[in-house]
């Protein structure tokens, strides 16, 4: 777990859980976000400070933006990197309109070094597969699944999650996913009638194999009904 030594956008406390070694930093974490902060208006990028970290400086990668907008629950993701060893920098996120809460960002990534190539030769290529799931129509669109003793890449697309009525709950399991998992992940997918400012966020429980959702407004707008997630979590 990394304890932060501080930030420049006026947040509390921030703890990440992490894995780390000299090829990868893998981090799993919330910091709500107060845009009427003196410090977060100043601040071109968001910074926070860390103890030392493995790697001295990443490539980009991606962190989840959480908000609510219009009364509906939306995801979209800004851009993150390692900018030295005890600095990680995101740039600072758009403010969804007509916001109704405080955005939250959703550490479920991991930074490599920029051009450095490694053996994956311990990351183990899962096939999972759908069991008792609330829908008959389920199923597997795209998958990709690395599973180590540190950490699970997870990248998968998921239909035939339409509900009867529009917030319907939902839960299947996918076999495969190690029990030790313990996280709630978005799950996200693009409206084919409308113009939003990001993608309508699911929100999903995962609970080892077992994956659930209180249910979602706005699913009825997905071309196909199909719903995706790309994350690294820290086992």
């Amino acid at each position: 777990m990394i304890t932060a030594t501080g930030n420049n956008f006026g947040a509390g406390t921030i703890q990440l859980k992490d894995f780390q070694n000299d090829k990868m930093i893998i981090l799993n974490g919330r910091v709500p976000l107060d845009p009427s902060q003196a410090d977060y208006e100043a601040a071109s990028q968001l910074e926070i400070y860390v103890p030392d970290l493995m790697l001295p400086k990443s490539t980009t990668t991606a962190v989840f933006l959480h908000g609510l907008s219009w009364e509906k629950k939306y995801v979209t993701a800004v851009r993150s990197w390692i900018k030295n060893k005890n600095t990680i920098v995101l740039e600072k996120p758009p403010i969804f309109r007509r916001a109704s809460d405080s955005p939250v960002l959703d550490f479920l990534c991991a930074y490599v070094p920029k051009g450095v190539r490694f053996d994956i030769q311990d990351m183990q290529l899962t096939t999972l597969a759908i069991a008792d799931s609330t829908s008959e129509s389920a199923q597997i669109h795209y998958q990709q699944c690395f599973i180590t003793d540190n950490w699970v890449s997870l990248a998968i697309q998921l239909q035939g999650f339409r509900g009867e009525n529009e917030g319907d709950p939902f839960s299947l399991r996918l076999t495969g996913l190690p029990s030790d998992l313990n996280i709630d992940v978005p799950f996200f997918f693009n409206s084919h009638t409308y113009s939003y400012p990001g993608s309508f966020e699911i929100p999903i429980t995962i609970q080892g194999d077992q994956l659930s959702c209180a249910g979602v407004s706005g699913v009825h707008h997905s071309g196909g009904y199909t719903i995706e997630t790309k994350v690294f979590i820290v086992r």
